[in-house]
């Protein structure tokens, strides 16, 4: 049997300290006999006596006196210890590093990274904004933690969860013609998207190619981008309309733009991603969930 344990030190700190036994086995949630038994243990264990009784009252002795100038700060340690061990079940204490596609990042994650800290306050972020295949090889590479999307996704040796949806509208200028309609239909929109054409390798423009389409040849496009990141400002400054995402459409139109949804809907998921050898932390569940929260 080990002679010194933390329990045994602990035990014999509360009771020096609060100077009877049913004072210590209070404060350490103990019964009585359970500490008059540790405190016999350790006191055999290592030879020596540190407490005597005098008219009823236990008393430190000198190896008492001096074992507790060494062990009086066990406390104090221990409870760093158990705020330190929290932390790192709750992710507080290292960086969690999250890619996000660029629609999710107007104002979705923002939103949810607020949420997420008042559980996690010293919740540590690193977000970098990536595509489907830039995540998932920072994820085979252990350089991300979280790879929130869009989708549909293709089959992936990932954890895939879904955590709710979006869909397409029809972003323009106020003046626009078909600002005036309450919806726009999928052949309204077909027609008004010729000037702007989305990359078909993106998420929301092979949604757009294969939902709406477009009703002119690609090289009529006076502009093909692959980020939504410049829909705002090109439909601005071409007078021109663009089919987006939902989040998209929502940061555009503080810059004065307008949104109408598309009938029928066109819908698509959102889905946290994750590599499946590894544990999740706290910090990655919360916000998770926060981003769930959101969406719902």
């Amino acid at each position: 049997m080990r002679p010194i344990t933390l329990q045994r030190l602990d035990v014999f700190r509360a009771v020096y300290e609060q100077g009877s036994i049913s004072a210590a086995a209070r404060e350490l949630n103990l019964t009585q006999p359970t500490v008059s038994k540790h405190l016999r243990d350790f006191e055999a264990a290592i030879g020596l006596t540190l407490f005597g009784l005098d008219k009823g009252r236990l008393h430190p002795t000198v190896d008492g006196d001096a074992l507790f100038v060494e062990c009086r700060h066990i406390k104090d340690s221990l409870l760093r210890l158990e705020g330190r061990i929290a932390s790192l079940r709750d992710g507080s204490l290292r960086t969690l590093q999250v890619q996000v596609i660029a629609p999710l990042m107007h104002d979705l994650l923002p939103a949810a990274l607020r949420i997420a800290r008042d559980e996690v306050p010293r919740l540590k972020v690193a977000i970098d904004v990536a595509n489907g295949e830039e995540q998932f090889r920072a994820m085979r590479a252990g350089r991300t933690d979280l790879g929130l999307l869009a989708g549909p996704l293709p089959p992936l040796d990932f954890h895939v969860e879904r955590l709710g949806t979006g869909q397409l509208l029809l972003l323009m200028p106020k003046d626009h013609a078909l600002a005036q309609n309450d919806v726009v239909t999928r052949e309204e929109a077909r027609e008004a998207c010729n000037s702007i054409r989305l990359n078909t390798a993106g998420t929301i423009g092979g949604l757009v190619m294969e939902n709406i389409g477009y009703s002119q040849p690609p090289d009529s496009a006076a502009m093909t981008i692959r980020s939504l990141n410049l829909a705002a400002g090109l439909c601005s400054h071409l007078d021109a309309a663009v089919v987006a995402d939902n989040f998209t459409a929502e940061f555009a139109c503080l810059r004065g733009l307008v949104s109408r949804p598309i009938v029928p809907e066109i819908s698509f998921g959102i889905f946290a991603v994750s590599n499946p050898q590894t544990v999740r932390s706290k910090a990655s569940e919360v916000l998770v969930r926060a981003i769930r929260q959101r969406l719902s």
